[in-house]
């Protein structure tokens, strides 16, 4: 029987650096290899593809609730100081790791090194929940079938 196996929402839990992150209402993780096509003359088709590049980006959607927010949690730096202070505030940053686990076994299925904030934005829609949308990139990302996981 497949079902009780299933990791699900209801099962995920997701923490950066140990944190639980508030109350998250959806993740995704995305994880590119760049593969450059190595065109040669006489040859309609590549000859073979190259690495050039490995990318890993993650985007966190959080319930907005006040006096809980990720600047207050040291999740993500705070912009309120002059441009000089705030870029060394962003440079000296600590790097963070996410995880992703399933709370029913206490196994973690994702995880994503060296974190950094990239980007974020709140969304307030009439008669909704207020949202912030929260991007990173990161190092690497694994799965438990990982080596050095």
């Amino acid at each position: 029987m497949l079902g009780p196996k299933v990791l699900t929402g209801a099962r995920a839990r997701v923490t950066m650096d140990g944190q639980k992150i508030g109350q998250a209402t959806g993740v995704d993780v995305s994880e590119q290899f760049r593969q450059e096509p190595i065109a040669v003359l006489d040859l309609l088709t590549p000859e073979d593809f190259a690495i050039v590049g490995y990318s890993v980006s993650l985007t966190v959607r959080v319930l907005r609730i006040p006096n809980e927010s990720l600047v207050q949690r040291n999740l993500w730096p705070a912009a309120d100081a002059d441009a000089d202070t705030f870029r060394q505030y962003l440079i000296d940053f600590p790097p963070m790791e996410f995880e992703i686990m399933d709370s029913v076994t206490n196994t973690v299925v994702y995880k994503v090194t060296h974190i950094k904030p990239a980007q974020r934005n709140c969304s307030i829609q009439p008669n909704g929940l207020v949202f912030e949308n929260c991007q990173f990139v990161g190092l690497q990302m694994g799965d438990e079938g990982s080596p050095n996981f």
